[in-house]
Parts: C-alpha cells; sequence; structure tokens
C-alpha cells in the first residue's frame, strides 16, 4: 500500500512537472509570435518605403535625371528587403503552429 502511494505521488509530480513545462513553452512561443508581429509590421513598412523610393527614381528616370544603374538598384533593395519581409512572415506562421501544437498537446 505505501509503495502504491509513493507511486501514485511520482506520477502526480510527473505530471505537474510536465504541465510547467507546457507552460513555459507556451508561454515563450507566445512572446516569440508577439515579437514577430512587431517585426513584420516594421519590415512591411521597410518593403512600402522602398517602394516608393523605387517609383520616384523610375519617375526621375523617365525625366533623365536618373541612370539605368540607380533604378536596378533601387529595384534590388525592394526585391530584397520584400523576400526578408516574406522569410520573416514564414518564421511567423511556423512559430504560431508550433504554439498550436503546443496547446493541442497541453489539452491532451
Amino acid at each position: 500500500l505505501a509503495l502504491a502511494k509513493i507511486k501514485l505521488q511520482d506520477k502526480k509530480l510527473e505530471n505537474n512537472a510536465t504541465k510547467v513545462v507546457l507552460k513555459n513553452k507556451i508561454t515563450a512561443l507566445q512572446k516569440q509570435l508577439a515579437s514577430y508581429i512587431s517585426q513584420n509590421e516594421f519590415t512591411f513598412k521597410i518593403v512600402r518605403d522602398y517602394a516608393v523610393l523605387l517609383s520616384a527614381e523610375e519617375r526621375k528616370f523617365f525625366l533623365g535625371e536618373s541612370s539605368l544603374f540607380l533604378v536596378n538598384y533601387r529595384e534590388q533593395q525592394f526585391m530584397d528587403s520584400k523576400l526578408k519581409a516574406i522569410g520573416l512572415e514564414n518564421a511567423f506562421f511556423i512559430a504560431k503552429a508550433g504554439l498550436f501544437k503546443a496547446a493541442v498537446i497541453a489539452i491532451n
């Protein structure tokens, strides 16, 4: 009987430890998602700004005040920033999927 009580207590402690680990994991993932959200907002503003710069450089080119090299440079900056934004958005969705997975594990 004493052995059964000890085993029961051991299982309860294991269960509590697992709950704490899952709670910490969920909290960390929530903070990571919040960070990704603010990074995404900032990155999309940068992409929008590069698009404005590209548009302005193209207008200057058509007016004869710029060169094709500058237009290409602005376009390259715009595309690089867009790719970084897409990569960051992808990381956000991966983290979100991880949060859902951890939440499902916590429910079960």
